[in-house]
């Protein structure tokens, strides 16, 4: 419903906003093929708008989504993308998602060790703000849902 009616006023910034919480419910209910459309369509909007506030939040939440599916490297590089854009733009986060964000991170690194995780920080730190974006679409128009078979 309320994605409706922002899509109907054509308010793109409030549609990122319904789309990315759309993606935080899902992913966090375990949800993930709906949290993974709406991450996508949400971070087409941040592209679009070309908005650095907008994104580490959504990187973290596609952090949580990759280490929900077991996809440990792009997890781990989305948060070294979210770090740099958070430290740049002086965006803070709630302590929720600081709950959810440090429950996820304990998990990669239990899984990739120390200096594994480490690394893969530095790399995702290291990419553009653009770079960072085509990335993370990328890799969920990657893990989208094979069609049924005809």
């Amino acid at each position: 419903m309320s994605l409706d009616l922002t899509r109907a006023t054509g308010d793109e910034a409030g549609m990122r906003i319904t789309l990315f919480n759309l993606a935080v419910v899902a992913t966090r209910s375990g949800d993930l093929e709906p949290a993974r459309r709406y991450l996508a369509e949400s971070l087409r909007i941040v592209r679009e708008l070309g908005s650095k506030q907008l994104a580490p939040e959504s990187f973290e939440v596609l952090g949580e989504l990759a280490a929900a599916l077991h996809e440990t490297v792009p997890a781990a590089r989305m948060y070294g993308a979210a770090q740099v854009v958070r430290e740049t733009t002086g965006e803070s986060m709630t302590p929720e998602d600081a709950r959810h964000r440090d429950q996820a991170i304990r998990g990669l690194r239990n899984e990739l060790g120390e200096d594994r995780f480490q690394h893969l920080v530095r790399e995702g730190r290291e990419l553009s703000f653009e770079s960072a974006i085509d990335d993370a679409l990328s890799w969920l128009e990657e893990h989208a849902p094979s069609p049924p078979p005809p």
